[in-house]
């Protein structure tokens, strides 16, 4: 089998993901998965290319500068980076793409006899259903 015979039949990977990454719900599930793996792992790269990913799916880079009033050169040189945004370039593209974050404990002791669990470290939700 060779590769033209095998997309014909399954269609392309990244075809498929920009569809599905292009509805903000499931861009957000993709960003948490996305930000929870970085956080076990700290590989930047791959938390770069899924933010890539995103951006593309919801309309590109020109898109994102035009809702974040953001400089065109500098969203393309932080998304071309092999590395993880700084955070401020983190918040204004999350911020450009819908979402807003919001901080979860871990684990929080309250007293020595009771701990205070959840499992969200960092979650995004869509600001509105414009995006």
């Amino acid at each position: 089998m060779n590769n033209d015979f095998i997309l014909q039949r399954t269609g392309n990977f990244r075809d498929f993901l920009l569809k599905f990454l292009a509805n903000p719900e499931s861009a957000k599930h993709y960003l948490e998965v996305s930000l929870e793996e970085y956080e076990k792992d700290g590989n930047t790269e791959i938390l770069a290319n899924s933010i890539r990913a995103v951006v593309e799916a919801q309309g590109g880079v020109e898109k994102l500068a035009a809702r974040t009033n953001g400089s065109l050169q500098r969203l393309y040189k932080t998304l071309e980076a092999k590395h993880a945004p700084s955070l401020d370039n983190l918040f204004e593209i999350l911020t450009g793409l819908g979402f807003h974050t919001r901080i979860c404990l871990e684990r929080a002791v309250v007293n020595e006899d009771v701990d205070a669990y959840t499992t969200d470290m960092l979650s995004l939700e869509p600001m509105d259903d414009t995006v």
